[in-house]
């Protein structure tokens, strides 16, 4: 597997983690915040350099994201407490909205570009999934903003889960590529 997958899967489960210090408490941000925008930055340079636009704009989108919850903060003049649910809420729709970006970059490295005119083609079993999913999540998310701090760490919590099971899927079905077949011994 290549260095770009593992940093950018790395970068991407931080972010995950960093939503749920975020919801724990939300001066975490300061750092996590700059942190993650800046690495995003250096990766989608170097996704831009290897031609990896899916990985670009997934990286590019952590450093919007800082950005947009500092003007959020900052035009509105919230106080930590003001801005505990909110940005919480944002956050946790990022992850939702960007997963598909990260993993489709990821995929893209695990299995390579596809070829032939069934380029975006998918089985309906999997958008099924992928719909039920992200319903899922955007239901826990309209939930949560209607309840107390305690479920909205639960909620980043199982997204934190979710994209980690994501990206061992992918590490397992890359390493299941890169190991040859086993031959059945012939019959003498």
């Amino acid at each position: 597997m290549k260095v770009i997958a593992v940093l950018c899967g790395l970068l991407f489960a931080a972010s995950s983690a960093a939503i749920i210090l975020a919801a724990i408490h939300i001066e975490s941000i300061v750092i996590t915040g700059p942190t993650a925008g800046f690495l995003g930055f250096l990766l989608a340079l170097v996704a831009a350099f290897r031609r990896r636009r899916l990985l670009t704009a997934a990286n590019l989108s952590l450093p919007l994201l800082g950005v947009t919850v500092f003007l959020l903060i900052f035009c509105n003049r919230w106080s930590p407490r003001d801005a505990q649910h909110p940005v919480t809420a944002i956050l946790l729709g990022y992850e939702v909205l960007a997963a598909p970006l990260w993993l489709g970059g990821l995929w893209s490295i695990v299995h390579g570009s596809p070829a032939g005119p069934r380029k975006w083609q998918f089985p309906i079993r999997t958008l099924m999934i992928v719909t039920l999913v992200v319903a899922l999540a955007l239901g826990a998310a309209r939930i949560a903003m209607r309840q107390s701090a305690e479920v909205l760490v639960a909620v980043a919590a199982g997204l934190l889960i979710l994209v980690l099971c994501a990206l061992v899927a992918l590490a397992v079905q890359a390493l299941n590529a890169q190991s040859p077949p086993l031959k059945s011994p012939s019959p003498a």
